[in-house]
C-alpha cells in the first residue's frame, strides 16, 4: 500500500512496516503475510439454527501477541433450549429459567456442546468434527458424563472437516471484538455495557436471545446472558508469540468460557476477561454458540 501527500519524515501504520523518505511525500507500507485462510466468506444458513455470520480471517492482539484466525462462519445467536432438544433429542438440560421463550440453554457441559455439534453436523449432511471412542456419532457415545471423564476429554477434533464446532478461544475473541471491522469496544458492540449485554446491573435471569444490540459483525449476547464454551483447554496465560489458528493448551483439566453472563459484573463481560470451567459441570450460567467453516 502507498500513501501519497505525506509530508512526516516517519509514519506509522499498524501492523505493518511503513517506509518514508525524508518529506518525500510518499509512505511505502508492507503488510506481513500469514498462513491463514483468509478467503471471503458469507453470511449461511441453518434450518435448525438460522443464521450463521461471516467472519473473515484476519489477525487481532490479544495484549499478549498477535492472533491470526482463518475465515469461519459463526452462529448469530446462542443456541436456545428449543435448538438443543431438537437437535441433540436430549431432554432439556436447563433447570432454570425455562419459561424463558427462545433463552439460551443452560447448564449444559461442554460435553454436552460436543453432542450438539455433531449431532447438528449429521442432521445437516455435513462431517462431524468430533470424534469420541473411535465414533463421530453422539449416539455411540454413550450418555453424556456428568463427573469428569478420561474417555470424553480425550475429544479428536478434525479441523478440516466442515461440520459444528465449538469456536477456538482466538476465534471467539476476534469474533466478539468484531473481526477486521472492529472498533475496539470494551464490550462485544459498544462502550456501554447496557446497550448489548444483560448482566449482573440489569438481569437477574437470562433473556430470549438478540434482545440486545449486535456487535460489529452481526453477533448478538457475546458479552451478557450466558457464558460460552470454547474448544480450548484453559492455560494460565497466552503464548507470548504471535500464533496462526491457535488451538488453546494441548492439555489440561478446565475447558475455557467467554462473554460474561446475566449475573456478573460488568468486568466480567468485556470481550477481553477470560474464564473457564471444568468440561462436567453443570452450571445456569454456561450456554454456548457453535462455529463451521
Amino acid at each position: 500500500y502507498t500513501l501519497t501527500g505525506v509530508a512526516a519524515n516517519t509514519f506509522t501504520v499498524t501492523d505493518a512496516t511503513a517506509t518514508n523518505s525524508a518529506d518525500s511525500g510518499v509512505v511505502a507500507a508492507v503488510f506481513t503475510n500469514t498462513t491463514a485462510n483468509t478467503d471471503a466468506v458469507s453470511d449461511a444458513t441453518s434450518t435448525n439454527i438460522g443464521t450463521l455470520k461471516a467472519v473473515q480471517g484476519g489477525t487481532f492482539n490479544n495484549d499478549t501477541a498477535d492472533m491470526t484466525v482463518s475465515s469461519f462462519r459463526m452462529s448469530q445467536y446462542e443456541i436456545t433450549m428449543e435448538q438443543f432438544v431438537a437437535v441433540t433429542g436430549l431432554a432439556n438440560p436447563s433447570t432454570y429459567f425455562t419459561s424463558v421463550t427462545n433463552g439460551p440453554v443452560q447448564y449444559v457441559t461442554w460435553y454436552h456442546a460436543l453432542v450438539f455439534c455433531n449431532a447438528l453436523s449429521i442432521k445437516e449432511g455435513l462431517t462431524p468434527v468430533y470424534t469420541i471412542s473411535s465414533s463421530t456419532d453422539p449416539d455411540d457415545w454413550g450418555t453424556v458424563p456428568t463427573t469428569t471423564s478420561t474417555t470424553w476429554n480425550a475429544a479428536i477434533a478434525d479441523w478440516s472437516a466442515n461440520g459444528y464446532r465449538l469456536p477456538t478461544e482466538a476465534e471467539w475473541q476476534f469474533a466478539a471484538r468484531g473481526g477486521n471491522i472492529s472498533n475496539s469496544y470494551t464490550y462485544a458492540g459498544s462502550d456501554t455495557i447496557d446497550d448489548v449485554a444483560w448482566y449482573g446491573t440489569n438481569s437477574s435471569t437470562t433473556h430470549t436471545v438478540g434482545g440486545k444490540t449486535a456487535n460489529e459483525l452481526g453477533l448478538y449476547d457475546m458479552s451478557g446472558n450466558v457464558w460460552e464454551l470454547c474448544w480450548d483447554w484453559y492455560a494460565a496465560s497466552y503464548p507470548a508469540s504471535a500464533q496462526t489458528d491457535y488451538r488453546g493448551a494441548a492439555s489440561g483439566t478446565r475447558r475455557v468460557r467467554r462473554g460474561g453472563c446475566w449475573g456478573n459484573y460488568a468486568s466480567g463481560c468485556t470481550v477481553a476477561f477470560r474464564n473457564h470451567d471444568n468440561p462436567y459441570v453443570q452450571s445456569y450460567n454456561n450456554g454456548f454458540r457453535v462455529v463451521r467453516p
